[in-house]
């Protein structure tokens, strides 16, 4: 499990959005490092650095265990499955999409990434209101901050 994949399960279970900093904070990891860690996907977190997590976050090491033996995936979409699923139904142009995989990455945007998944599942009112929100560039700016 990538640290990508653990915040969204940590946020998911806390229903939330848990800042990078608290998640340092429960694996006494510097706020630098978790950063860096989000910056490459292919580096794994440690089961012990899992655990303590969990136990800080006081959620089920179960909750994990689904999670990385396969049998579930986090809530919503992974952040790499979902931006591929943008690409194949929305005409965003390769030069909008570092824009859309910056806002997916940014921890503030747990509303705009159900409002993703509602569009890419038919519902034309989020996928308008998703369009407009991305073609707006002080709204899009204020989701990367």
């Amino acid at each position: 499990m990538n640290i990508k994949e653990l915040h969204k399960i940590v946020c998911d279970e806390k229903k939330e959005i848990i800042k990078k900093t608290e998640l340092a904070k429960s694996m006494n990891y510097s706020r630098e490092y978790v950063g860096r860690l989000f910056k490459a996907p292919e580096k794994q977190i440690s089961l012990d650095k899992i655990e303590q997590c969990a136990k800080y976050f006081e959620i089920s090491m179960a909750v994990f265990n689904r999670f990385m033996d396969g049998s579930e995936l986090p809530n919503d979409h992974t952040q790499d499955i979902l931006l591929k699923e943008i690409e194949k139904h929305f005409s965003i142009d390769k030069v909008d999409m570092p824009t859309v995989k910056t806002v997916l990455e940014t921890g503030r945007v747990r509303s705009l990434v159900k409002t993703l998944i509602k569009s890419l599942n038919g519902d034309e009112e989020a996928a308008d209101a998703l369009i407009g929100i991305l073609k707006v560039p002080e709204l899009a700016k204020s989701f990367i901050e």
